[in-house]
C-alpha cells in the first residue's frame, strides 16, 4: 500500500486544524466558539471529506485491524458523516472531530483498552524509534524512575515508509485539576526523576516543555476523555461529557515524557552538542541567542524543566494552566537556579533531584495537605471546610498526602 505523506511534524506549534485548500464555514455560520478559534487562527472546519493529513490513518485502518487495533467510525473505509440528513452540525458529532495533531490517533483493542498511535518516519525518526524501542526495554519494576512513554509495540505497515508506535492512552497532565500541594509535589518528582534517568544514561531529551508531558490519568475518569484538543471534556464517544471521579491523591497516576525526536544520546554530559539544540522554550539563552554556539544539552534540559515549572507556579501571565499558584515559594530558589542565564551556574538534574527531596521532605502534612489556589482566586470558606473535611477523613484512613504512583 501506498503510504501517505504526514505534512504536519508533532512539533508544530501552529494551531490550525484545517489546511488552506480545505472548506472553512463563512462567518455567518460559524458558532461562537468557532469564531474564538478563527481569531486565534484555528479554523474549524465542516468537511464531509478526510482531511489531507487524516488520509494515512483511513489507509491503515485494515491493517490495524488485523494486528487487534480498531480506530473511530471517521477513520474507517466506509465512513459517512453522521451528521447528513440529520439536524446537528458536525462539531456535535464525534465523527466530526479532525485531527489536531496528524501524527497522533487513538485506537481500541479487542479487549475494550485504548492506546495511542504514534506515526513516525522509518528513515528521518530512526533515532526516535532507536531511542524509544530502547527506554521502554528498561525494566519499570526495578527502574521505577524511567517516565519515557512505553512503545508497546511497533508495527510496520506494508509498502509504506512510515512505522507505527503503539503507546498508551495518555492525556494532559493539566486536565484535571491538582487538589494538593501534596499532588503538585508528585508530578514535579517523576518528572524530575524521569529526565534524570534519560541523563544517567547520558540521554539529552532536548525538547522538554509543556505538552511533551502527559499523564496515565483515565482512570480518574468516568469514561475516557476525547482525545480531541478541544473536546477532551467529551467521552470519547461523544455520548455525553466524562466527569472526574477521583483525586490524584485517593488514585496515584503516573506521569510520562513524551516525544524523543529531538532526543540525542551522548557519550558524556559534558560533552557539547554540534548543534543548537531546540530546546522546547524560546526563553533559554544560549539556545536562541544570535549565532549561538554549541552548548551543553544536559543543562538546556534543566533550563528547560525548570522552565515548566515556573510556568505553572509563578508566571503571571494568564494561560491554559490558569495563572500563578500561592503557596509554593518555597520552590522559587530551585527554579531560579535552574533557569540561571549561566548554563554552568545551573544544577545538574542529579542535584535537582537532590535538593528537591531536602525541600519536600521538610514541608508539613498539613501544608502538603493544602490546596492548590490561584493568586486572585477568592477560595470561599464553604470550599475550604469541604476540602478539610475530605483531608481529614484521608488523614484517617491513612492516604498519603505525597501519592506515589
Amino acid at each position: 500500500m501506498a503510504s501517505t505523506v504526514l505534512s504536519v511534524d508533532a512539533t508544530d506549534t501552529s494551531s490550525t486544524i484545517a489546511t488552506s485548500e480545505d472548506v472553512t464555514e463563512s462567518s455567518a455560520t460559524l458558532s461562537s466558539l468557532d469564531k474564538i478559534l478563527a481569531s486565534i487562527g484555528i479554523k474549524k472546519v465542516k468537511s464531509t471529506e478526510l482531511l489531507s493529513g487524516e488520509v494515512f490513518w483511513r489507509d491503515q485502518c485494515q491493517f490495524l485491524k488485523e494486528h487487534g487495533y480498531t480506530l473511530r467510525a471517521r477513520y474507517q473505509p466506509d465512513w459517512k458523516p453522521s451528521w447528513l440528513g440529520t439536524s446537528k452540525q458536525s462539531s456535535q458529532c464525534e465523527d466530526g472531530e479532525t485531527l489536531s495533531n496528524r501524527k497522533v490517533m487513538d485506537a481500541s483493542r479487542n479487549d475494550g483498552s485504548l492506546v495511542m498511535f504514534k506515526c513516525l518516519h522509518r528513515e528521518d525518526d530512526h533515532l526516535e524509534i532507536l531511542l524509544g524501542k530502547d527506554l521502554s526495554g528498561v525494566d519499570r519494576q526495578r527502574f521505577p524512575e524511567n517516565h519515557c512513554v512505553p512503545f508497546l509495540e511497533v508495527l510496520e505497515p506494508p509498502d509504506c515508509e512510515y512505522v507505527i508506535v503503539v503507546m498508551p492512552y495518555l492525556v494532559r497532565w493539566d486536565i484535571v485539576p491538582f487538589e494538593t500541594i501534596g499532588e503538585v509535589i508528585e508530578f514535579f518528582r517523576q518528572i524530575f526523576e524521569g529526565l534524570l534517568f534519560m541523563h544517567d544514561l547520558n540521554i539529552a531529551h532536548e525538547d522538554i516543555k509543556f505538552n511533551n508531558i502527559l499523564a496515565d490519568a483515565v482512570s480518574l475518569f468516568s469514561y475516557p476523555p476525547h482525545p480531541g484538543l478541544l473536546s477532551y471534556h467529551m467521552k470519547r464517544d461523544f455520548s455525553g461529557s466524562t466527569e472526574v471521579l477521583h483525586s490524584r491523591t485517593t488514585c496515584p497516576i503516573r506521569y510520562h515524557l513524551i516525544d524523543f525526536g529531538l532526543s540525542n544520546c551522548f557519550d558524556s554530559k559534558s560533552e557539547a552538542s554540534q548543534e543548537t539544540p531546540f530546546g522546547g522554550t524560546k526563553n533559554c539563552p544560549e539556545v536562541w541567542q544570535p549565532d549561538a554556539p554549541p552548548c551543553n544539552p544536559f543543562l538546556v534540559d534543566v533550563f528547560c524543566m525548570g522552565n515548566v515549572v515556573h510556568g505553572f507556579l509563578f508566571d503571571e501571565q494568564k494561560s491554559s494552566i490558569r495563572g500563578p499558584k500561592r503557596g509554593f515559594e518555597f520552590m522559587r530558589e530551585l527554579i531560579d537556579d535552574m533557569m540561571n542565564t549561566d548554563p554552568l551556574k545551573r544544577p545538574s538534574m542529579k542535584e535537582v533531584v537532590e535538593r528537591y527531596e531536602v525541600i519536600y521532605n521538610g514541608l508539613s502534612e498539613w501544608k502538603l495537605r493544602s490546596p492548590v489556589v490561584t493568586v486572585g482566586e477568592r477560595f470561599k470558606l464553604r470550599k475550604a471546610a469541604v476540602h478539610w473535611k475530605k483531608q481529614l477523613v484521608r488523614m484517617a484512613r491513612g492516604i498519603p498526602a505525597i501519592p506515589r504512583a
